[in-house]
């Protein structure tokens, strides 16, 4: 692609630092919304039985791997629209997003018919006790139902995003996880006159919202007035948009698929040190993932302005764009690495009141917070690598990283030199440093707007 525009423009860079500020801000609200939805639907279905706990936790893992076909989707989604709008405008982009929910329909559809006619098959990769088993099934068999209008809700927020408005979607994020944690109070426990469904009623719960969360993104998105699409226009003919759309979205999804195999894998070595070590693990990670909030906006920003610059062929506004968002990322990584490193107790004590498990968790928490830097800036290097057209390349270091060093690495420090579990956590820390590197080199050397 040929540089259309002049190195020499200059632009306000304060004005580009508050467009920035803008689009993450809701994004950070939007995840940080879910975390605590997340946490008390845990904490509600945590007051039942262990087969209930459990039969959640394995349906959830279950699906999501529906769902990173959906966000593979989306990030497609806003890396085209985001070129095409800064392009030819609005119209083209409806017949983009119109073609893609159609198709994202089909899939959930035709997967959730998948899942919901072979739940045990699926559900015997985490265990082979049957009555867990059985007791998985129907919550599964409840949320293949929400699949076709959670891909949709996806869809529409990538759209927002691809426009730069991030409010959009966190306002109906915030519909949708409020009711959804107001249903799991009521169906779960009987409460506020609904009936006492137990564990289902969780399921039930996710199935209403996410459904609800469907129908008011589209009536957003096509509103008369205000609507980003309303109905203004006639739309416009593009060919090809599918396979662009999955040209990009399906290494994303296979990105996130050979992540959760090697969770996998490495949840069994864990487990190899002990039930402790793994349930300080799983903590662990979620005091990490407390911190990480606020970098989650850097992929999606960087996605979303890189492409917008290179749809309007301008180097300089490209380089403005990683240039700023690269300074925002060491920022926050500052904050969030000297939290981890410095207040681990403090995390894991918000998790858990067990010494045990604590004092396990710390050293975990410790050398995760030291690699947060490395470790958010690969989201912006992945989000400037997709929008260059290197649709394949984040999958490749991805699966160079996790299967070329920290699996292996991993199974060698257990298996073959009995390393105590701290080991582990090194290892899992170099995976972060040699991904970030690559993606660096390969950021470095990507042709991108020459």
């Amino acid at each position: 692609m040929k540089d259309t525009k002049n190195l020499n423009t200059e632009y306000d860079v304060k004005a580009l630092r508050r467009q920035i500020i803008y689009m993450m801000l809701p994004i950070i609200a939007e995840n940080f919304l879910q975390l605590l939805t997340d946490l008390s639907a845990t904490a509600m279905v945590g007051r039942l039985t262990e087969l209930d706990i459990s039969a959640q936790g394995m349906s959830m893992k279950t699906v999501d791997l529906v769902y990173y076909v959906f966000r593979g989707t989306g990030v497609a989604l806003v890396v085209v629209v985001a070129k095409q709008l800064a392009r030819e405008g609005i119209d083209i982009c409806r017949t983009i997003f119109e073609k893609t929910a159609v198709a994202t329909i089909i899939i959930g559809v035709a997967l959730g018919a998948f899942i919901y006619m072979n739940p045990t098959m699926l559900l015997r990769v985490f265990t082979e006790e049957a009555e867990l088993i059985v007791h998985a099934t129907s919550y599964l068999r409840y949320l293949v139902v929400c699949l076709p209008f959670w891909g949709i809700t996806v869809c529409v927020a990538s759209v927002y995003q691809a426009g730069g408005d991030t409010k959009t979607p966190m306002k109906i994020a915030v519909f949708v996880n409020v009711l959804n944690i107001i249903l799991c109070y009521g169906l779960i426990f009987g409460n506020l006159g609904m009936p006492k469904m137990g564990y289902l009623g969780a399921a039930l719960s996710l199935v209403i919202s996410r459904t609800a969360g469907c129908f008011l993104g589209l009536a957003l998105l096509y509103h008369k007035k205000w609507g980003m699409f309303s109905l203004r226009g006639k739309r416009k003919k593009v060919e090809r948009v599918l396979p662009e759309i999955y040209s990009i979205g399906l290494p994303n999804a296979g990105e996130w698929a050979a992540w959760q195999i090697a969770t996998i894998l490495l949840s069994r070595i864990i487990l190899y040190y002990g039930q402790s070590e793994f349930a300080a693990y799983q903590l662990g990670v979620q005091a990490e993932f407390m911190t990480e909030i606020p970098a989650v906006g850097f992929s999606v920003a960087a996605t979303s302005l890189i492409s917008r610059a290179i749809g309007l062929e301008d180097r300089r506004l490209f380089e403005v764009y990683k240039k700023e968002l690269m300074r925002f990322c060491v920022g926050i990584s500052i904050v969030t690495s000297c939290s981890l490193m410095f207040l681990p107790h403090v995390f894991m004590g918000l998790l858990t009141d067990n010494d045990v498990l604590i004092q396990i968790g710390i050293p975990y928490v410790v050398i995760m917070g030291s690699i947060q830097l490395p470790q958010n800036a690969s989201k912006i290097y992945t989000g400037i690598l997709r929008s260059g057209g290197y649709k394949v390349m984040p999958l490749v270091i991805q699966v160079i990283a996790l299967w070329g060093f920290r699996v292996p690495l991993c199974f060698l420090c257990a298996y073959a030199l009995n390393l105590p579990i701290i080991s582990i956590w090194v290892c899992f820390a170099l995976d972060q440093l040699i991904k970030s590197f690559i993606y660096r080199y390969k950021c470095n050397h990507a042709k991108i707007l020459e």
